[in-house]
């Protein structure tokens, strides 16, 4: 096994480059590097995929949507963050959050949520609810709260 040095790799020896937010090869400056992923996936889709422009609104604006741990509850548009036994601790509609009396309205005095359960105990997808766990979906979250809006 060989380990490559800076003299024995070149960037451009290489078609396509991914990468991975775990630091495995270089430490990220992740203050660029989700602004940038933002840019990026709200400019293909208000000009590629005909959004509206108001879905491009600066990242800042929405930080609470850049953080692990977010569910989005399909059904219903909502995007939640919940406690380790599965009360809702907030919600929102797309980028607008939801009052506690909303909440319950939408989710009973409780505030759990039906699916909760199997989300916790089966860390899979489906068409009801999807997940944010790992970084690499972070700018995702943001954006997909922008389109929300308009649900």
């Amino acid at each position: 096994m060989s380990i490559l040095s800076e003299s024995s790799c070149s960037l451009s020896d290489f078609d396509a480059i991914g990468f991975d937010l775990d630091h495995t090869l270089c430490k990220y400056k992740l203050d660029i590097l989700f602004p940038f992923l933002y840019k990026c996936l709200v400019k293909h889709l208000v000009e590629d995929l005909g959004y509206d422009e108001d879905i491009a609104r600066p990242l800042e604006e929405h930080k609470d949507f850049v953080t692990k741990g977010l569910v989005l509850d399909v059904e219903k548009g909502n995007f939640f963050k919940f406690s380790e036994n599965g009360y809702i601790l907030r919600a929102s509609h797309g980028t607008s959050p939801l009052s506690d009396e909303e909440i319950e309205e939408l989710y009973g005095k409780e505030r759990h949520w039906k699916h909760f359960k199997d989300l916790k105990e089966t860390l899979t997808q489906n068409c009801k609810y999807k997940y944010i766990l790992g970084a690499r979906s972070l700018e995702n979250s943001r954006a997909s709260a922008s389109i929300n809006n308009y649900i």
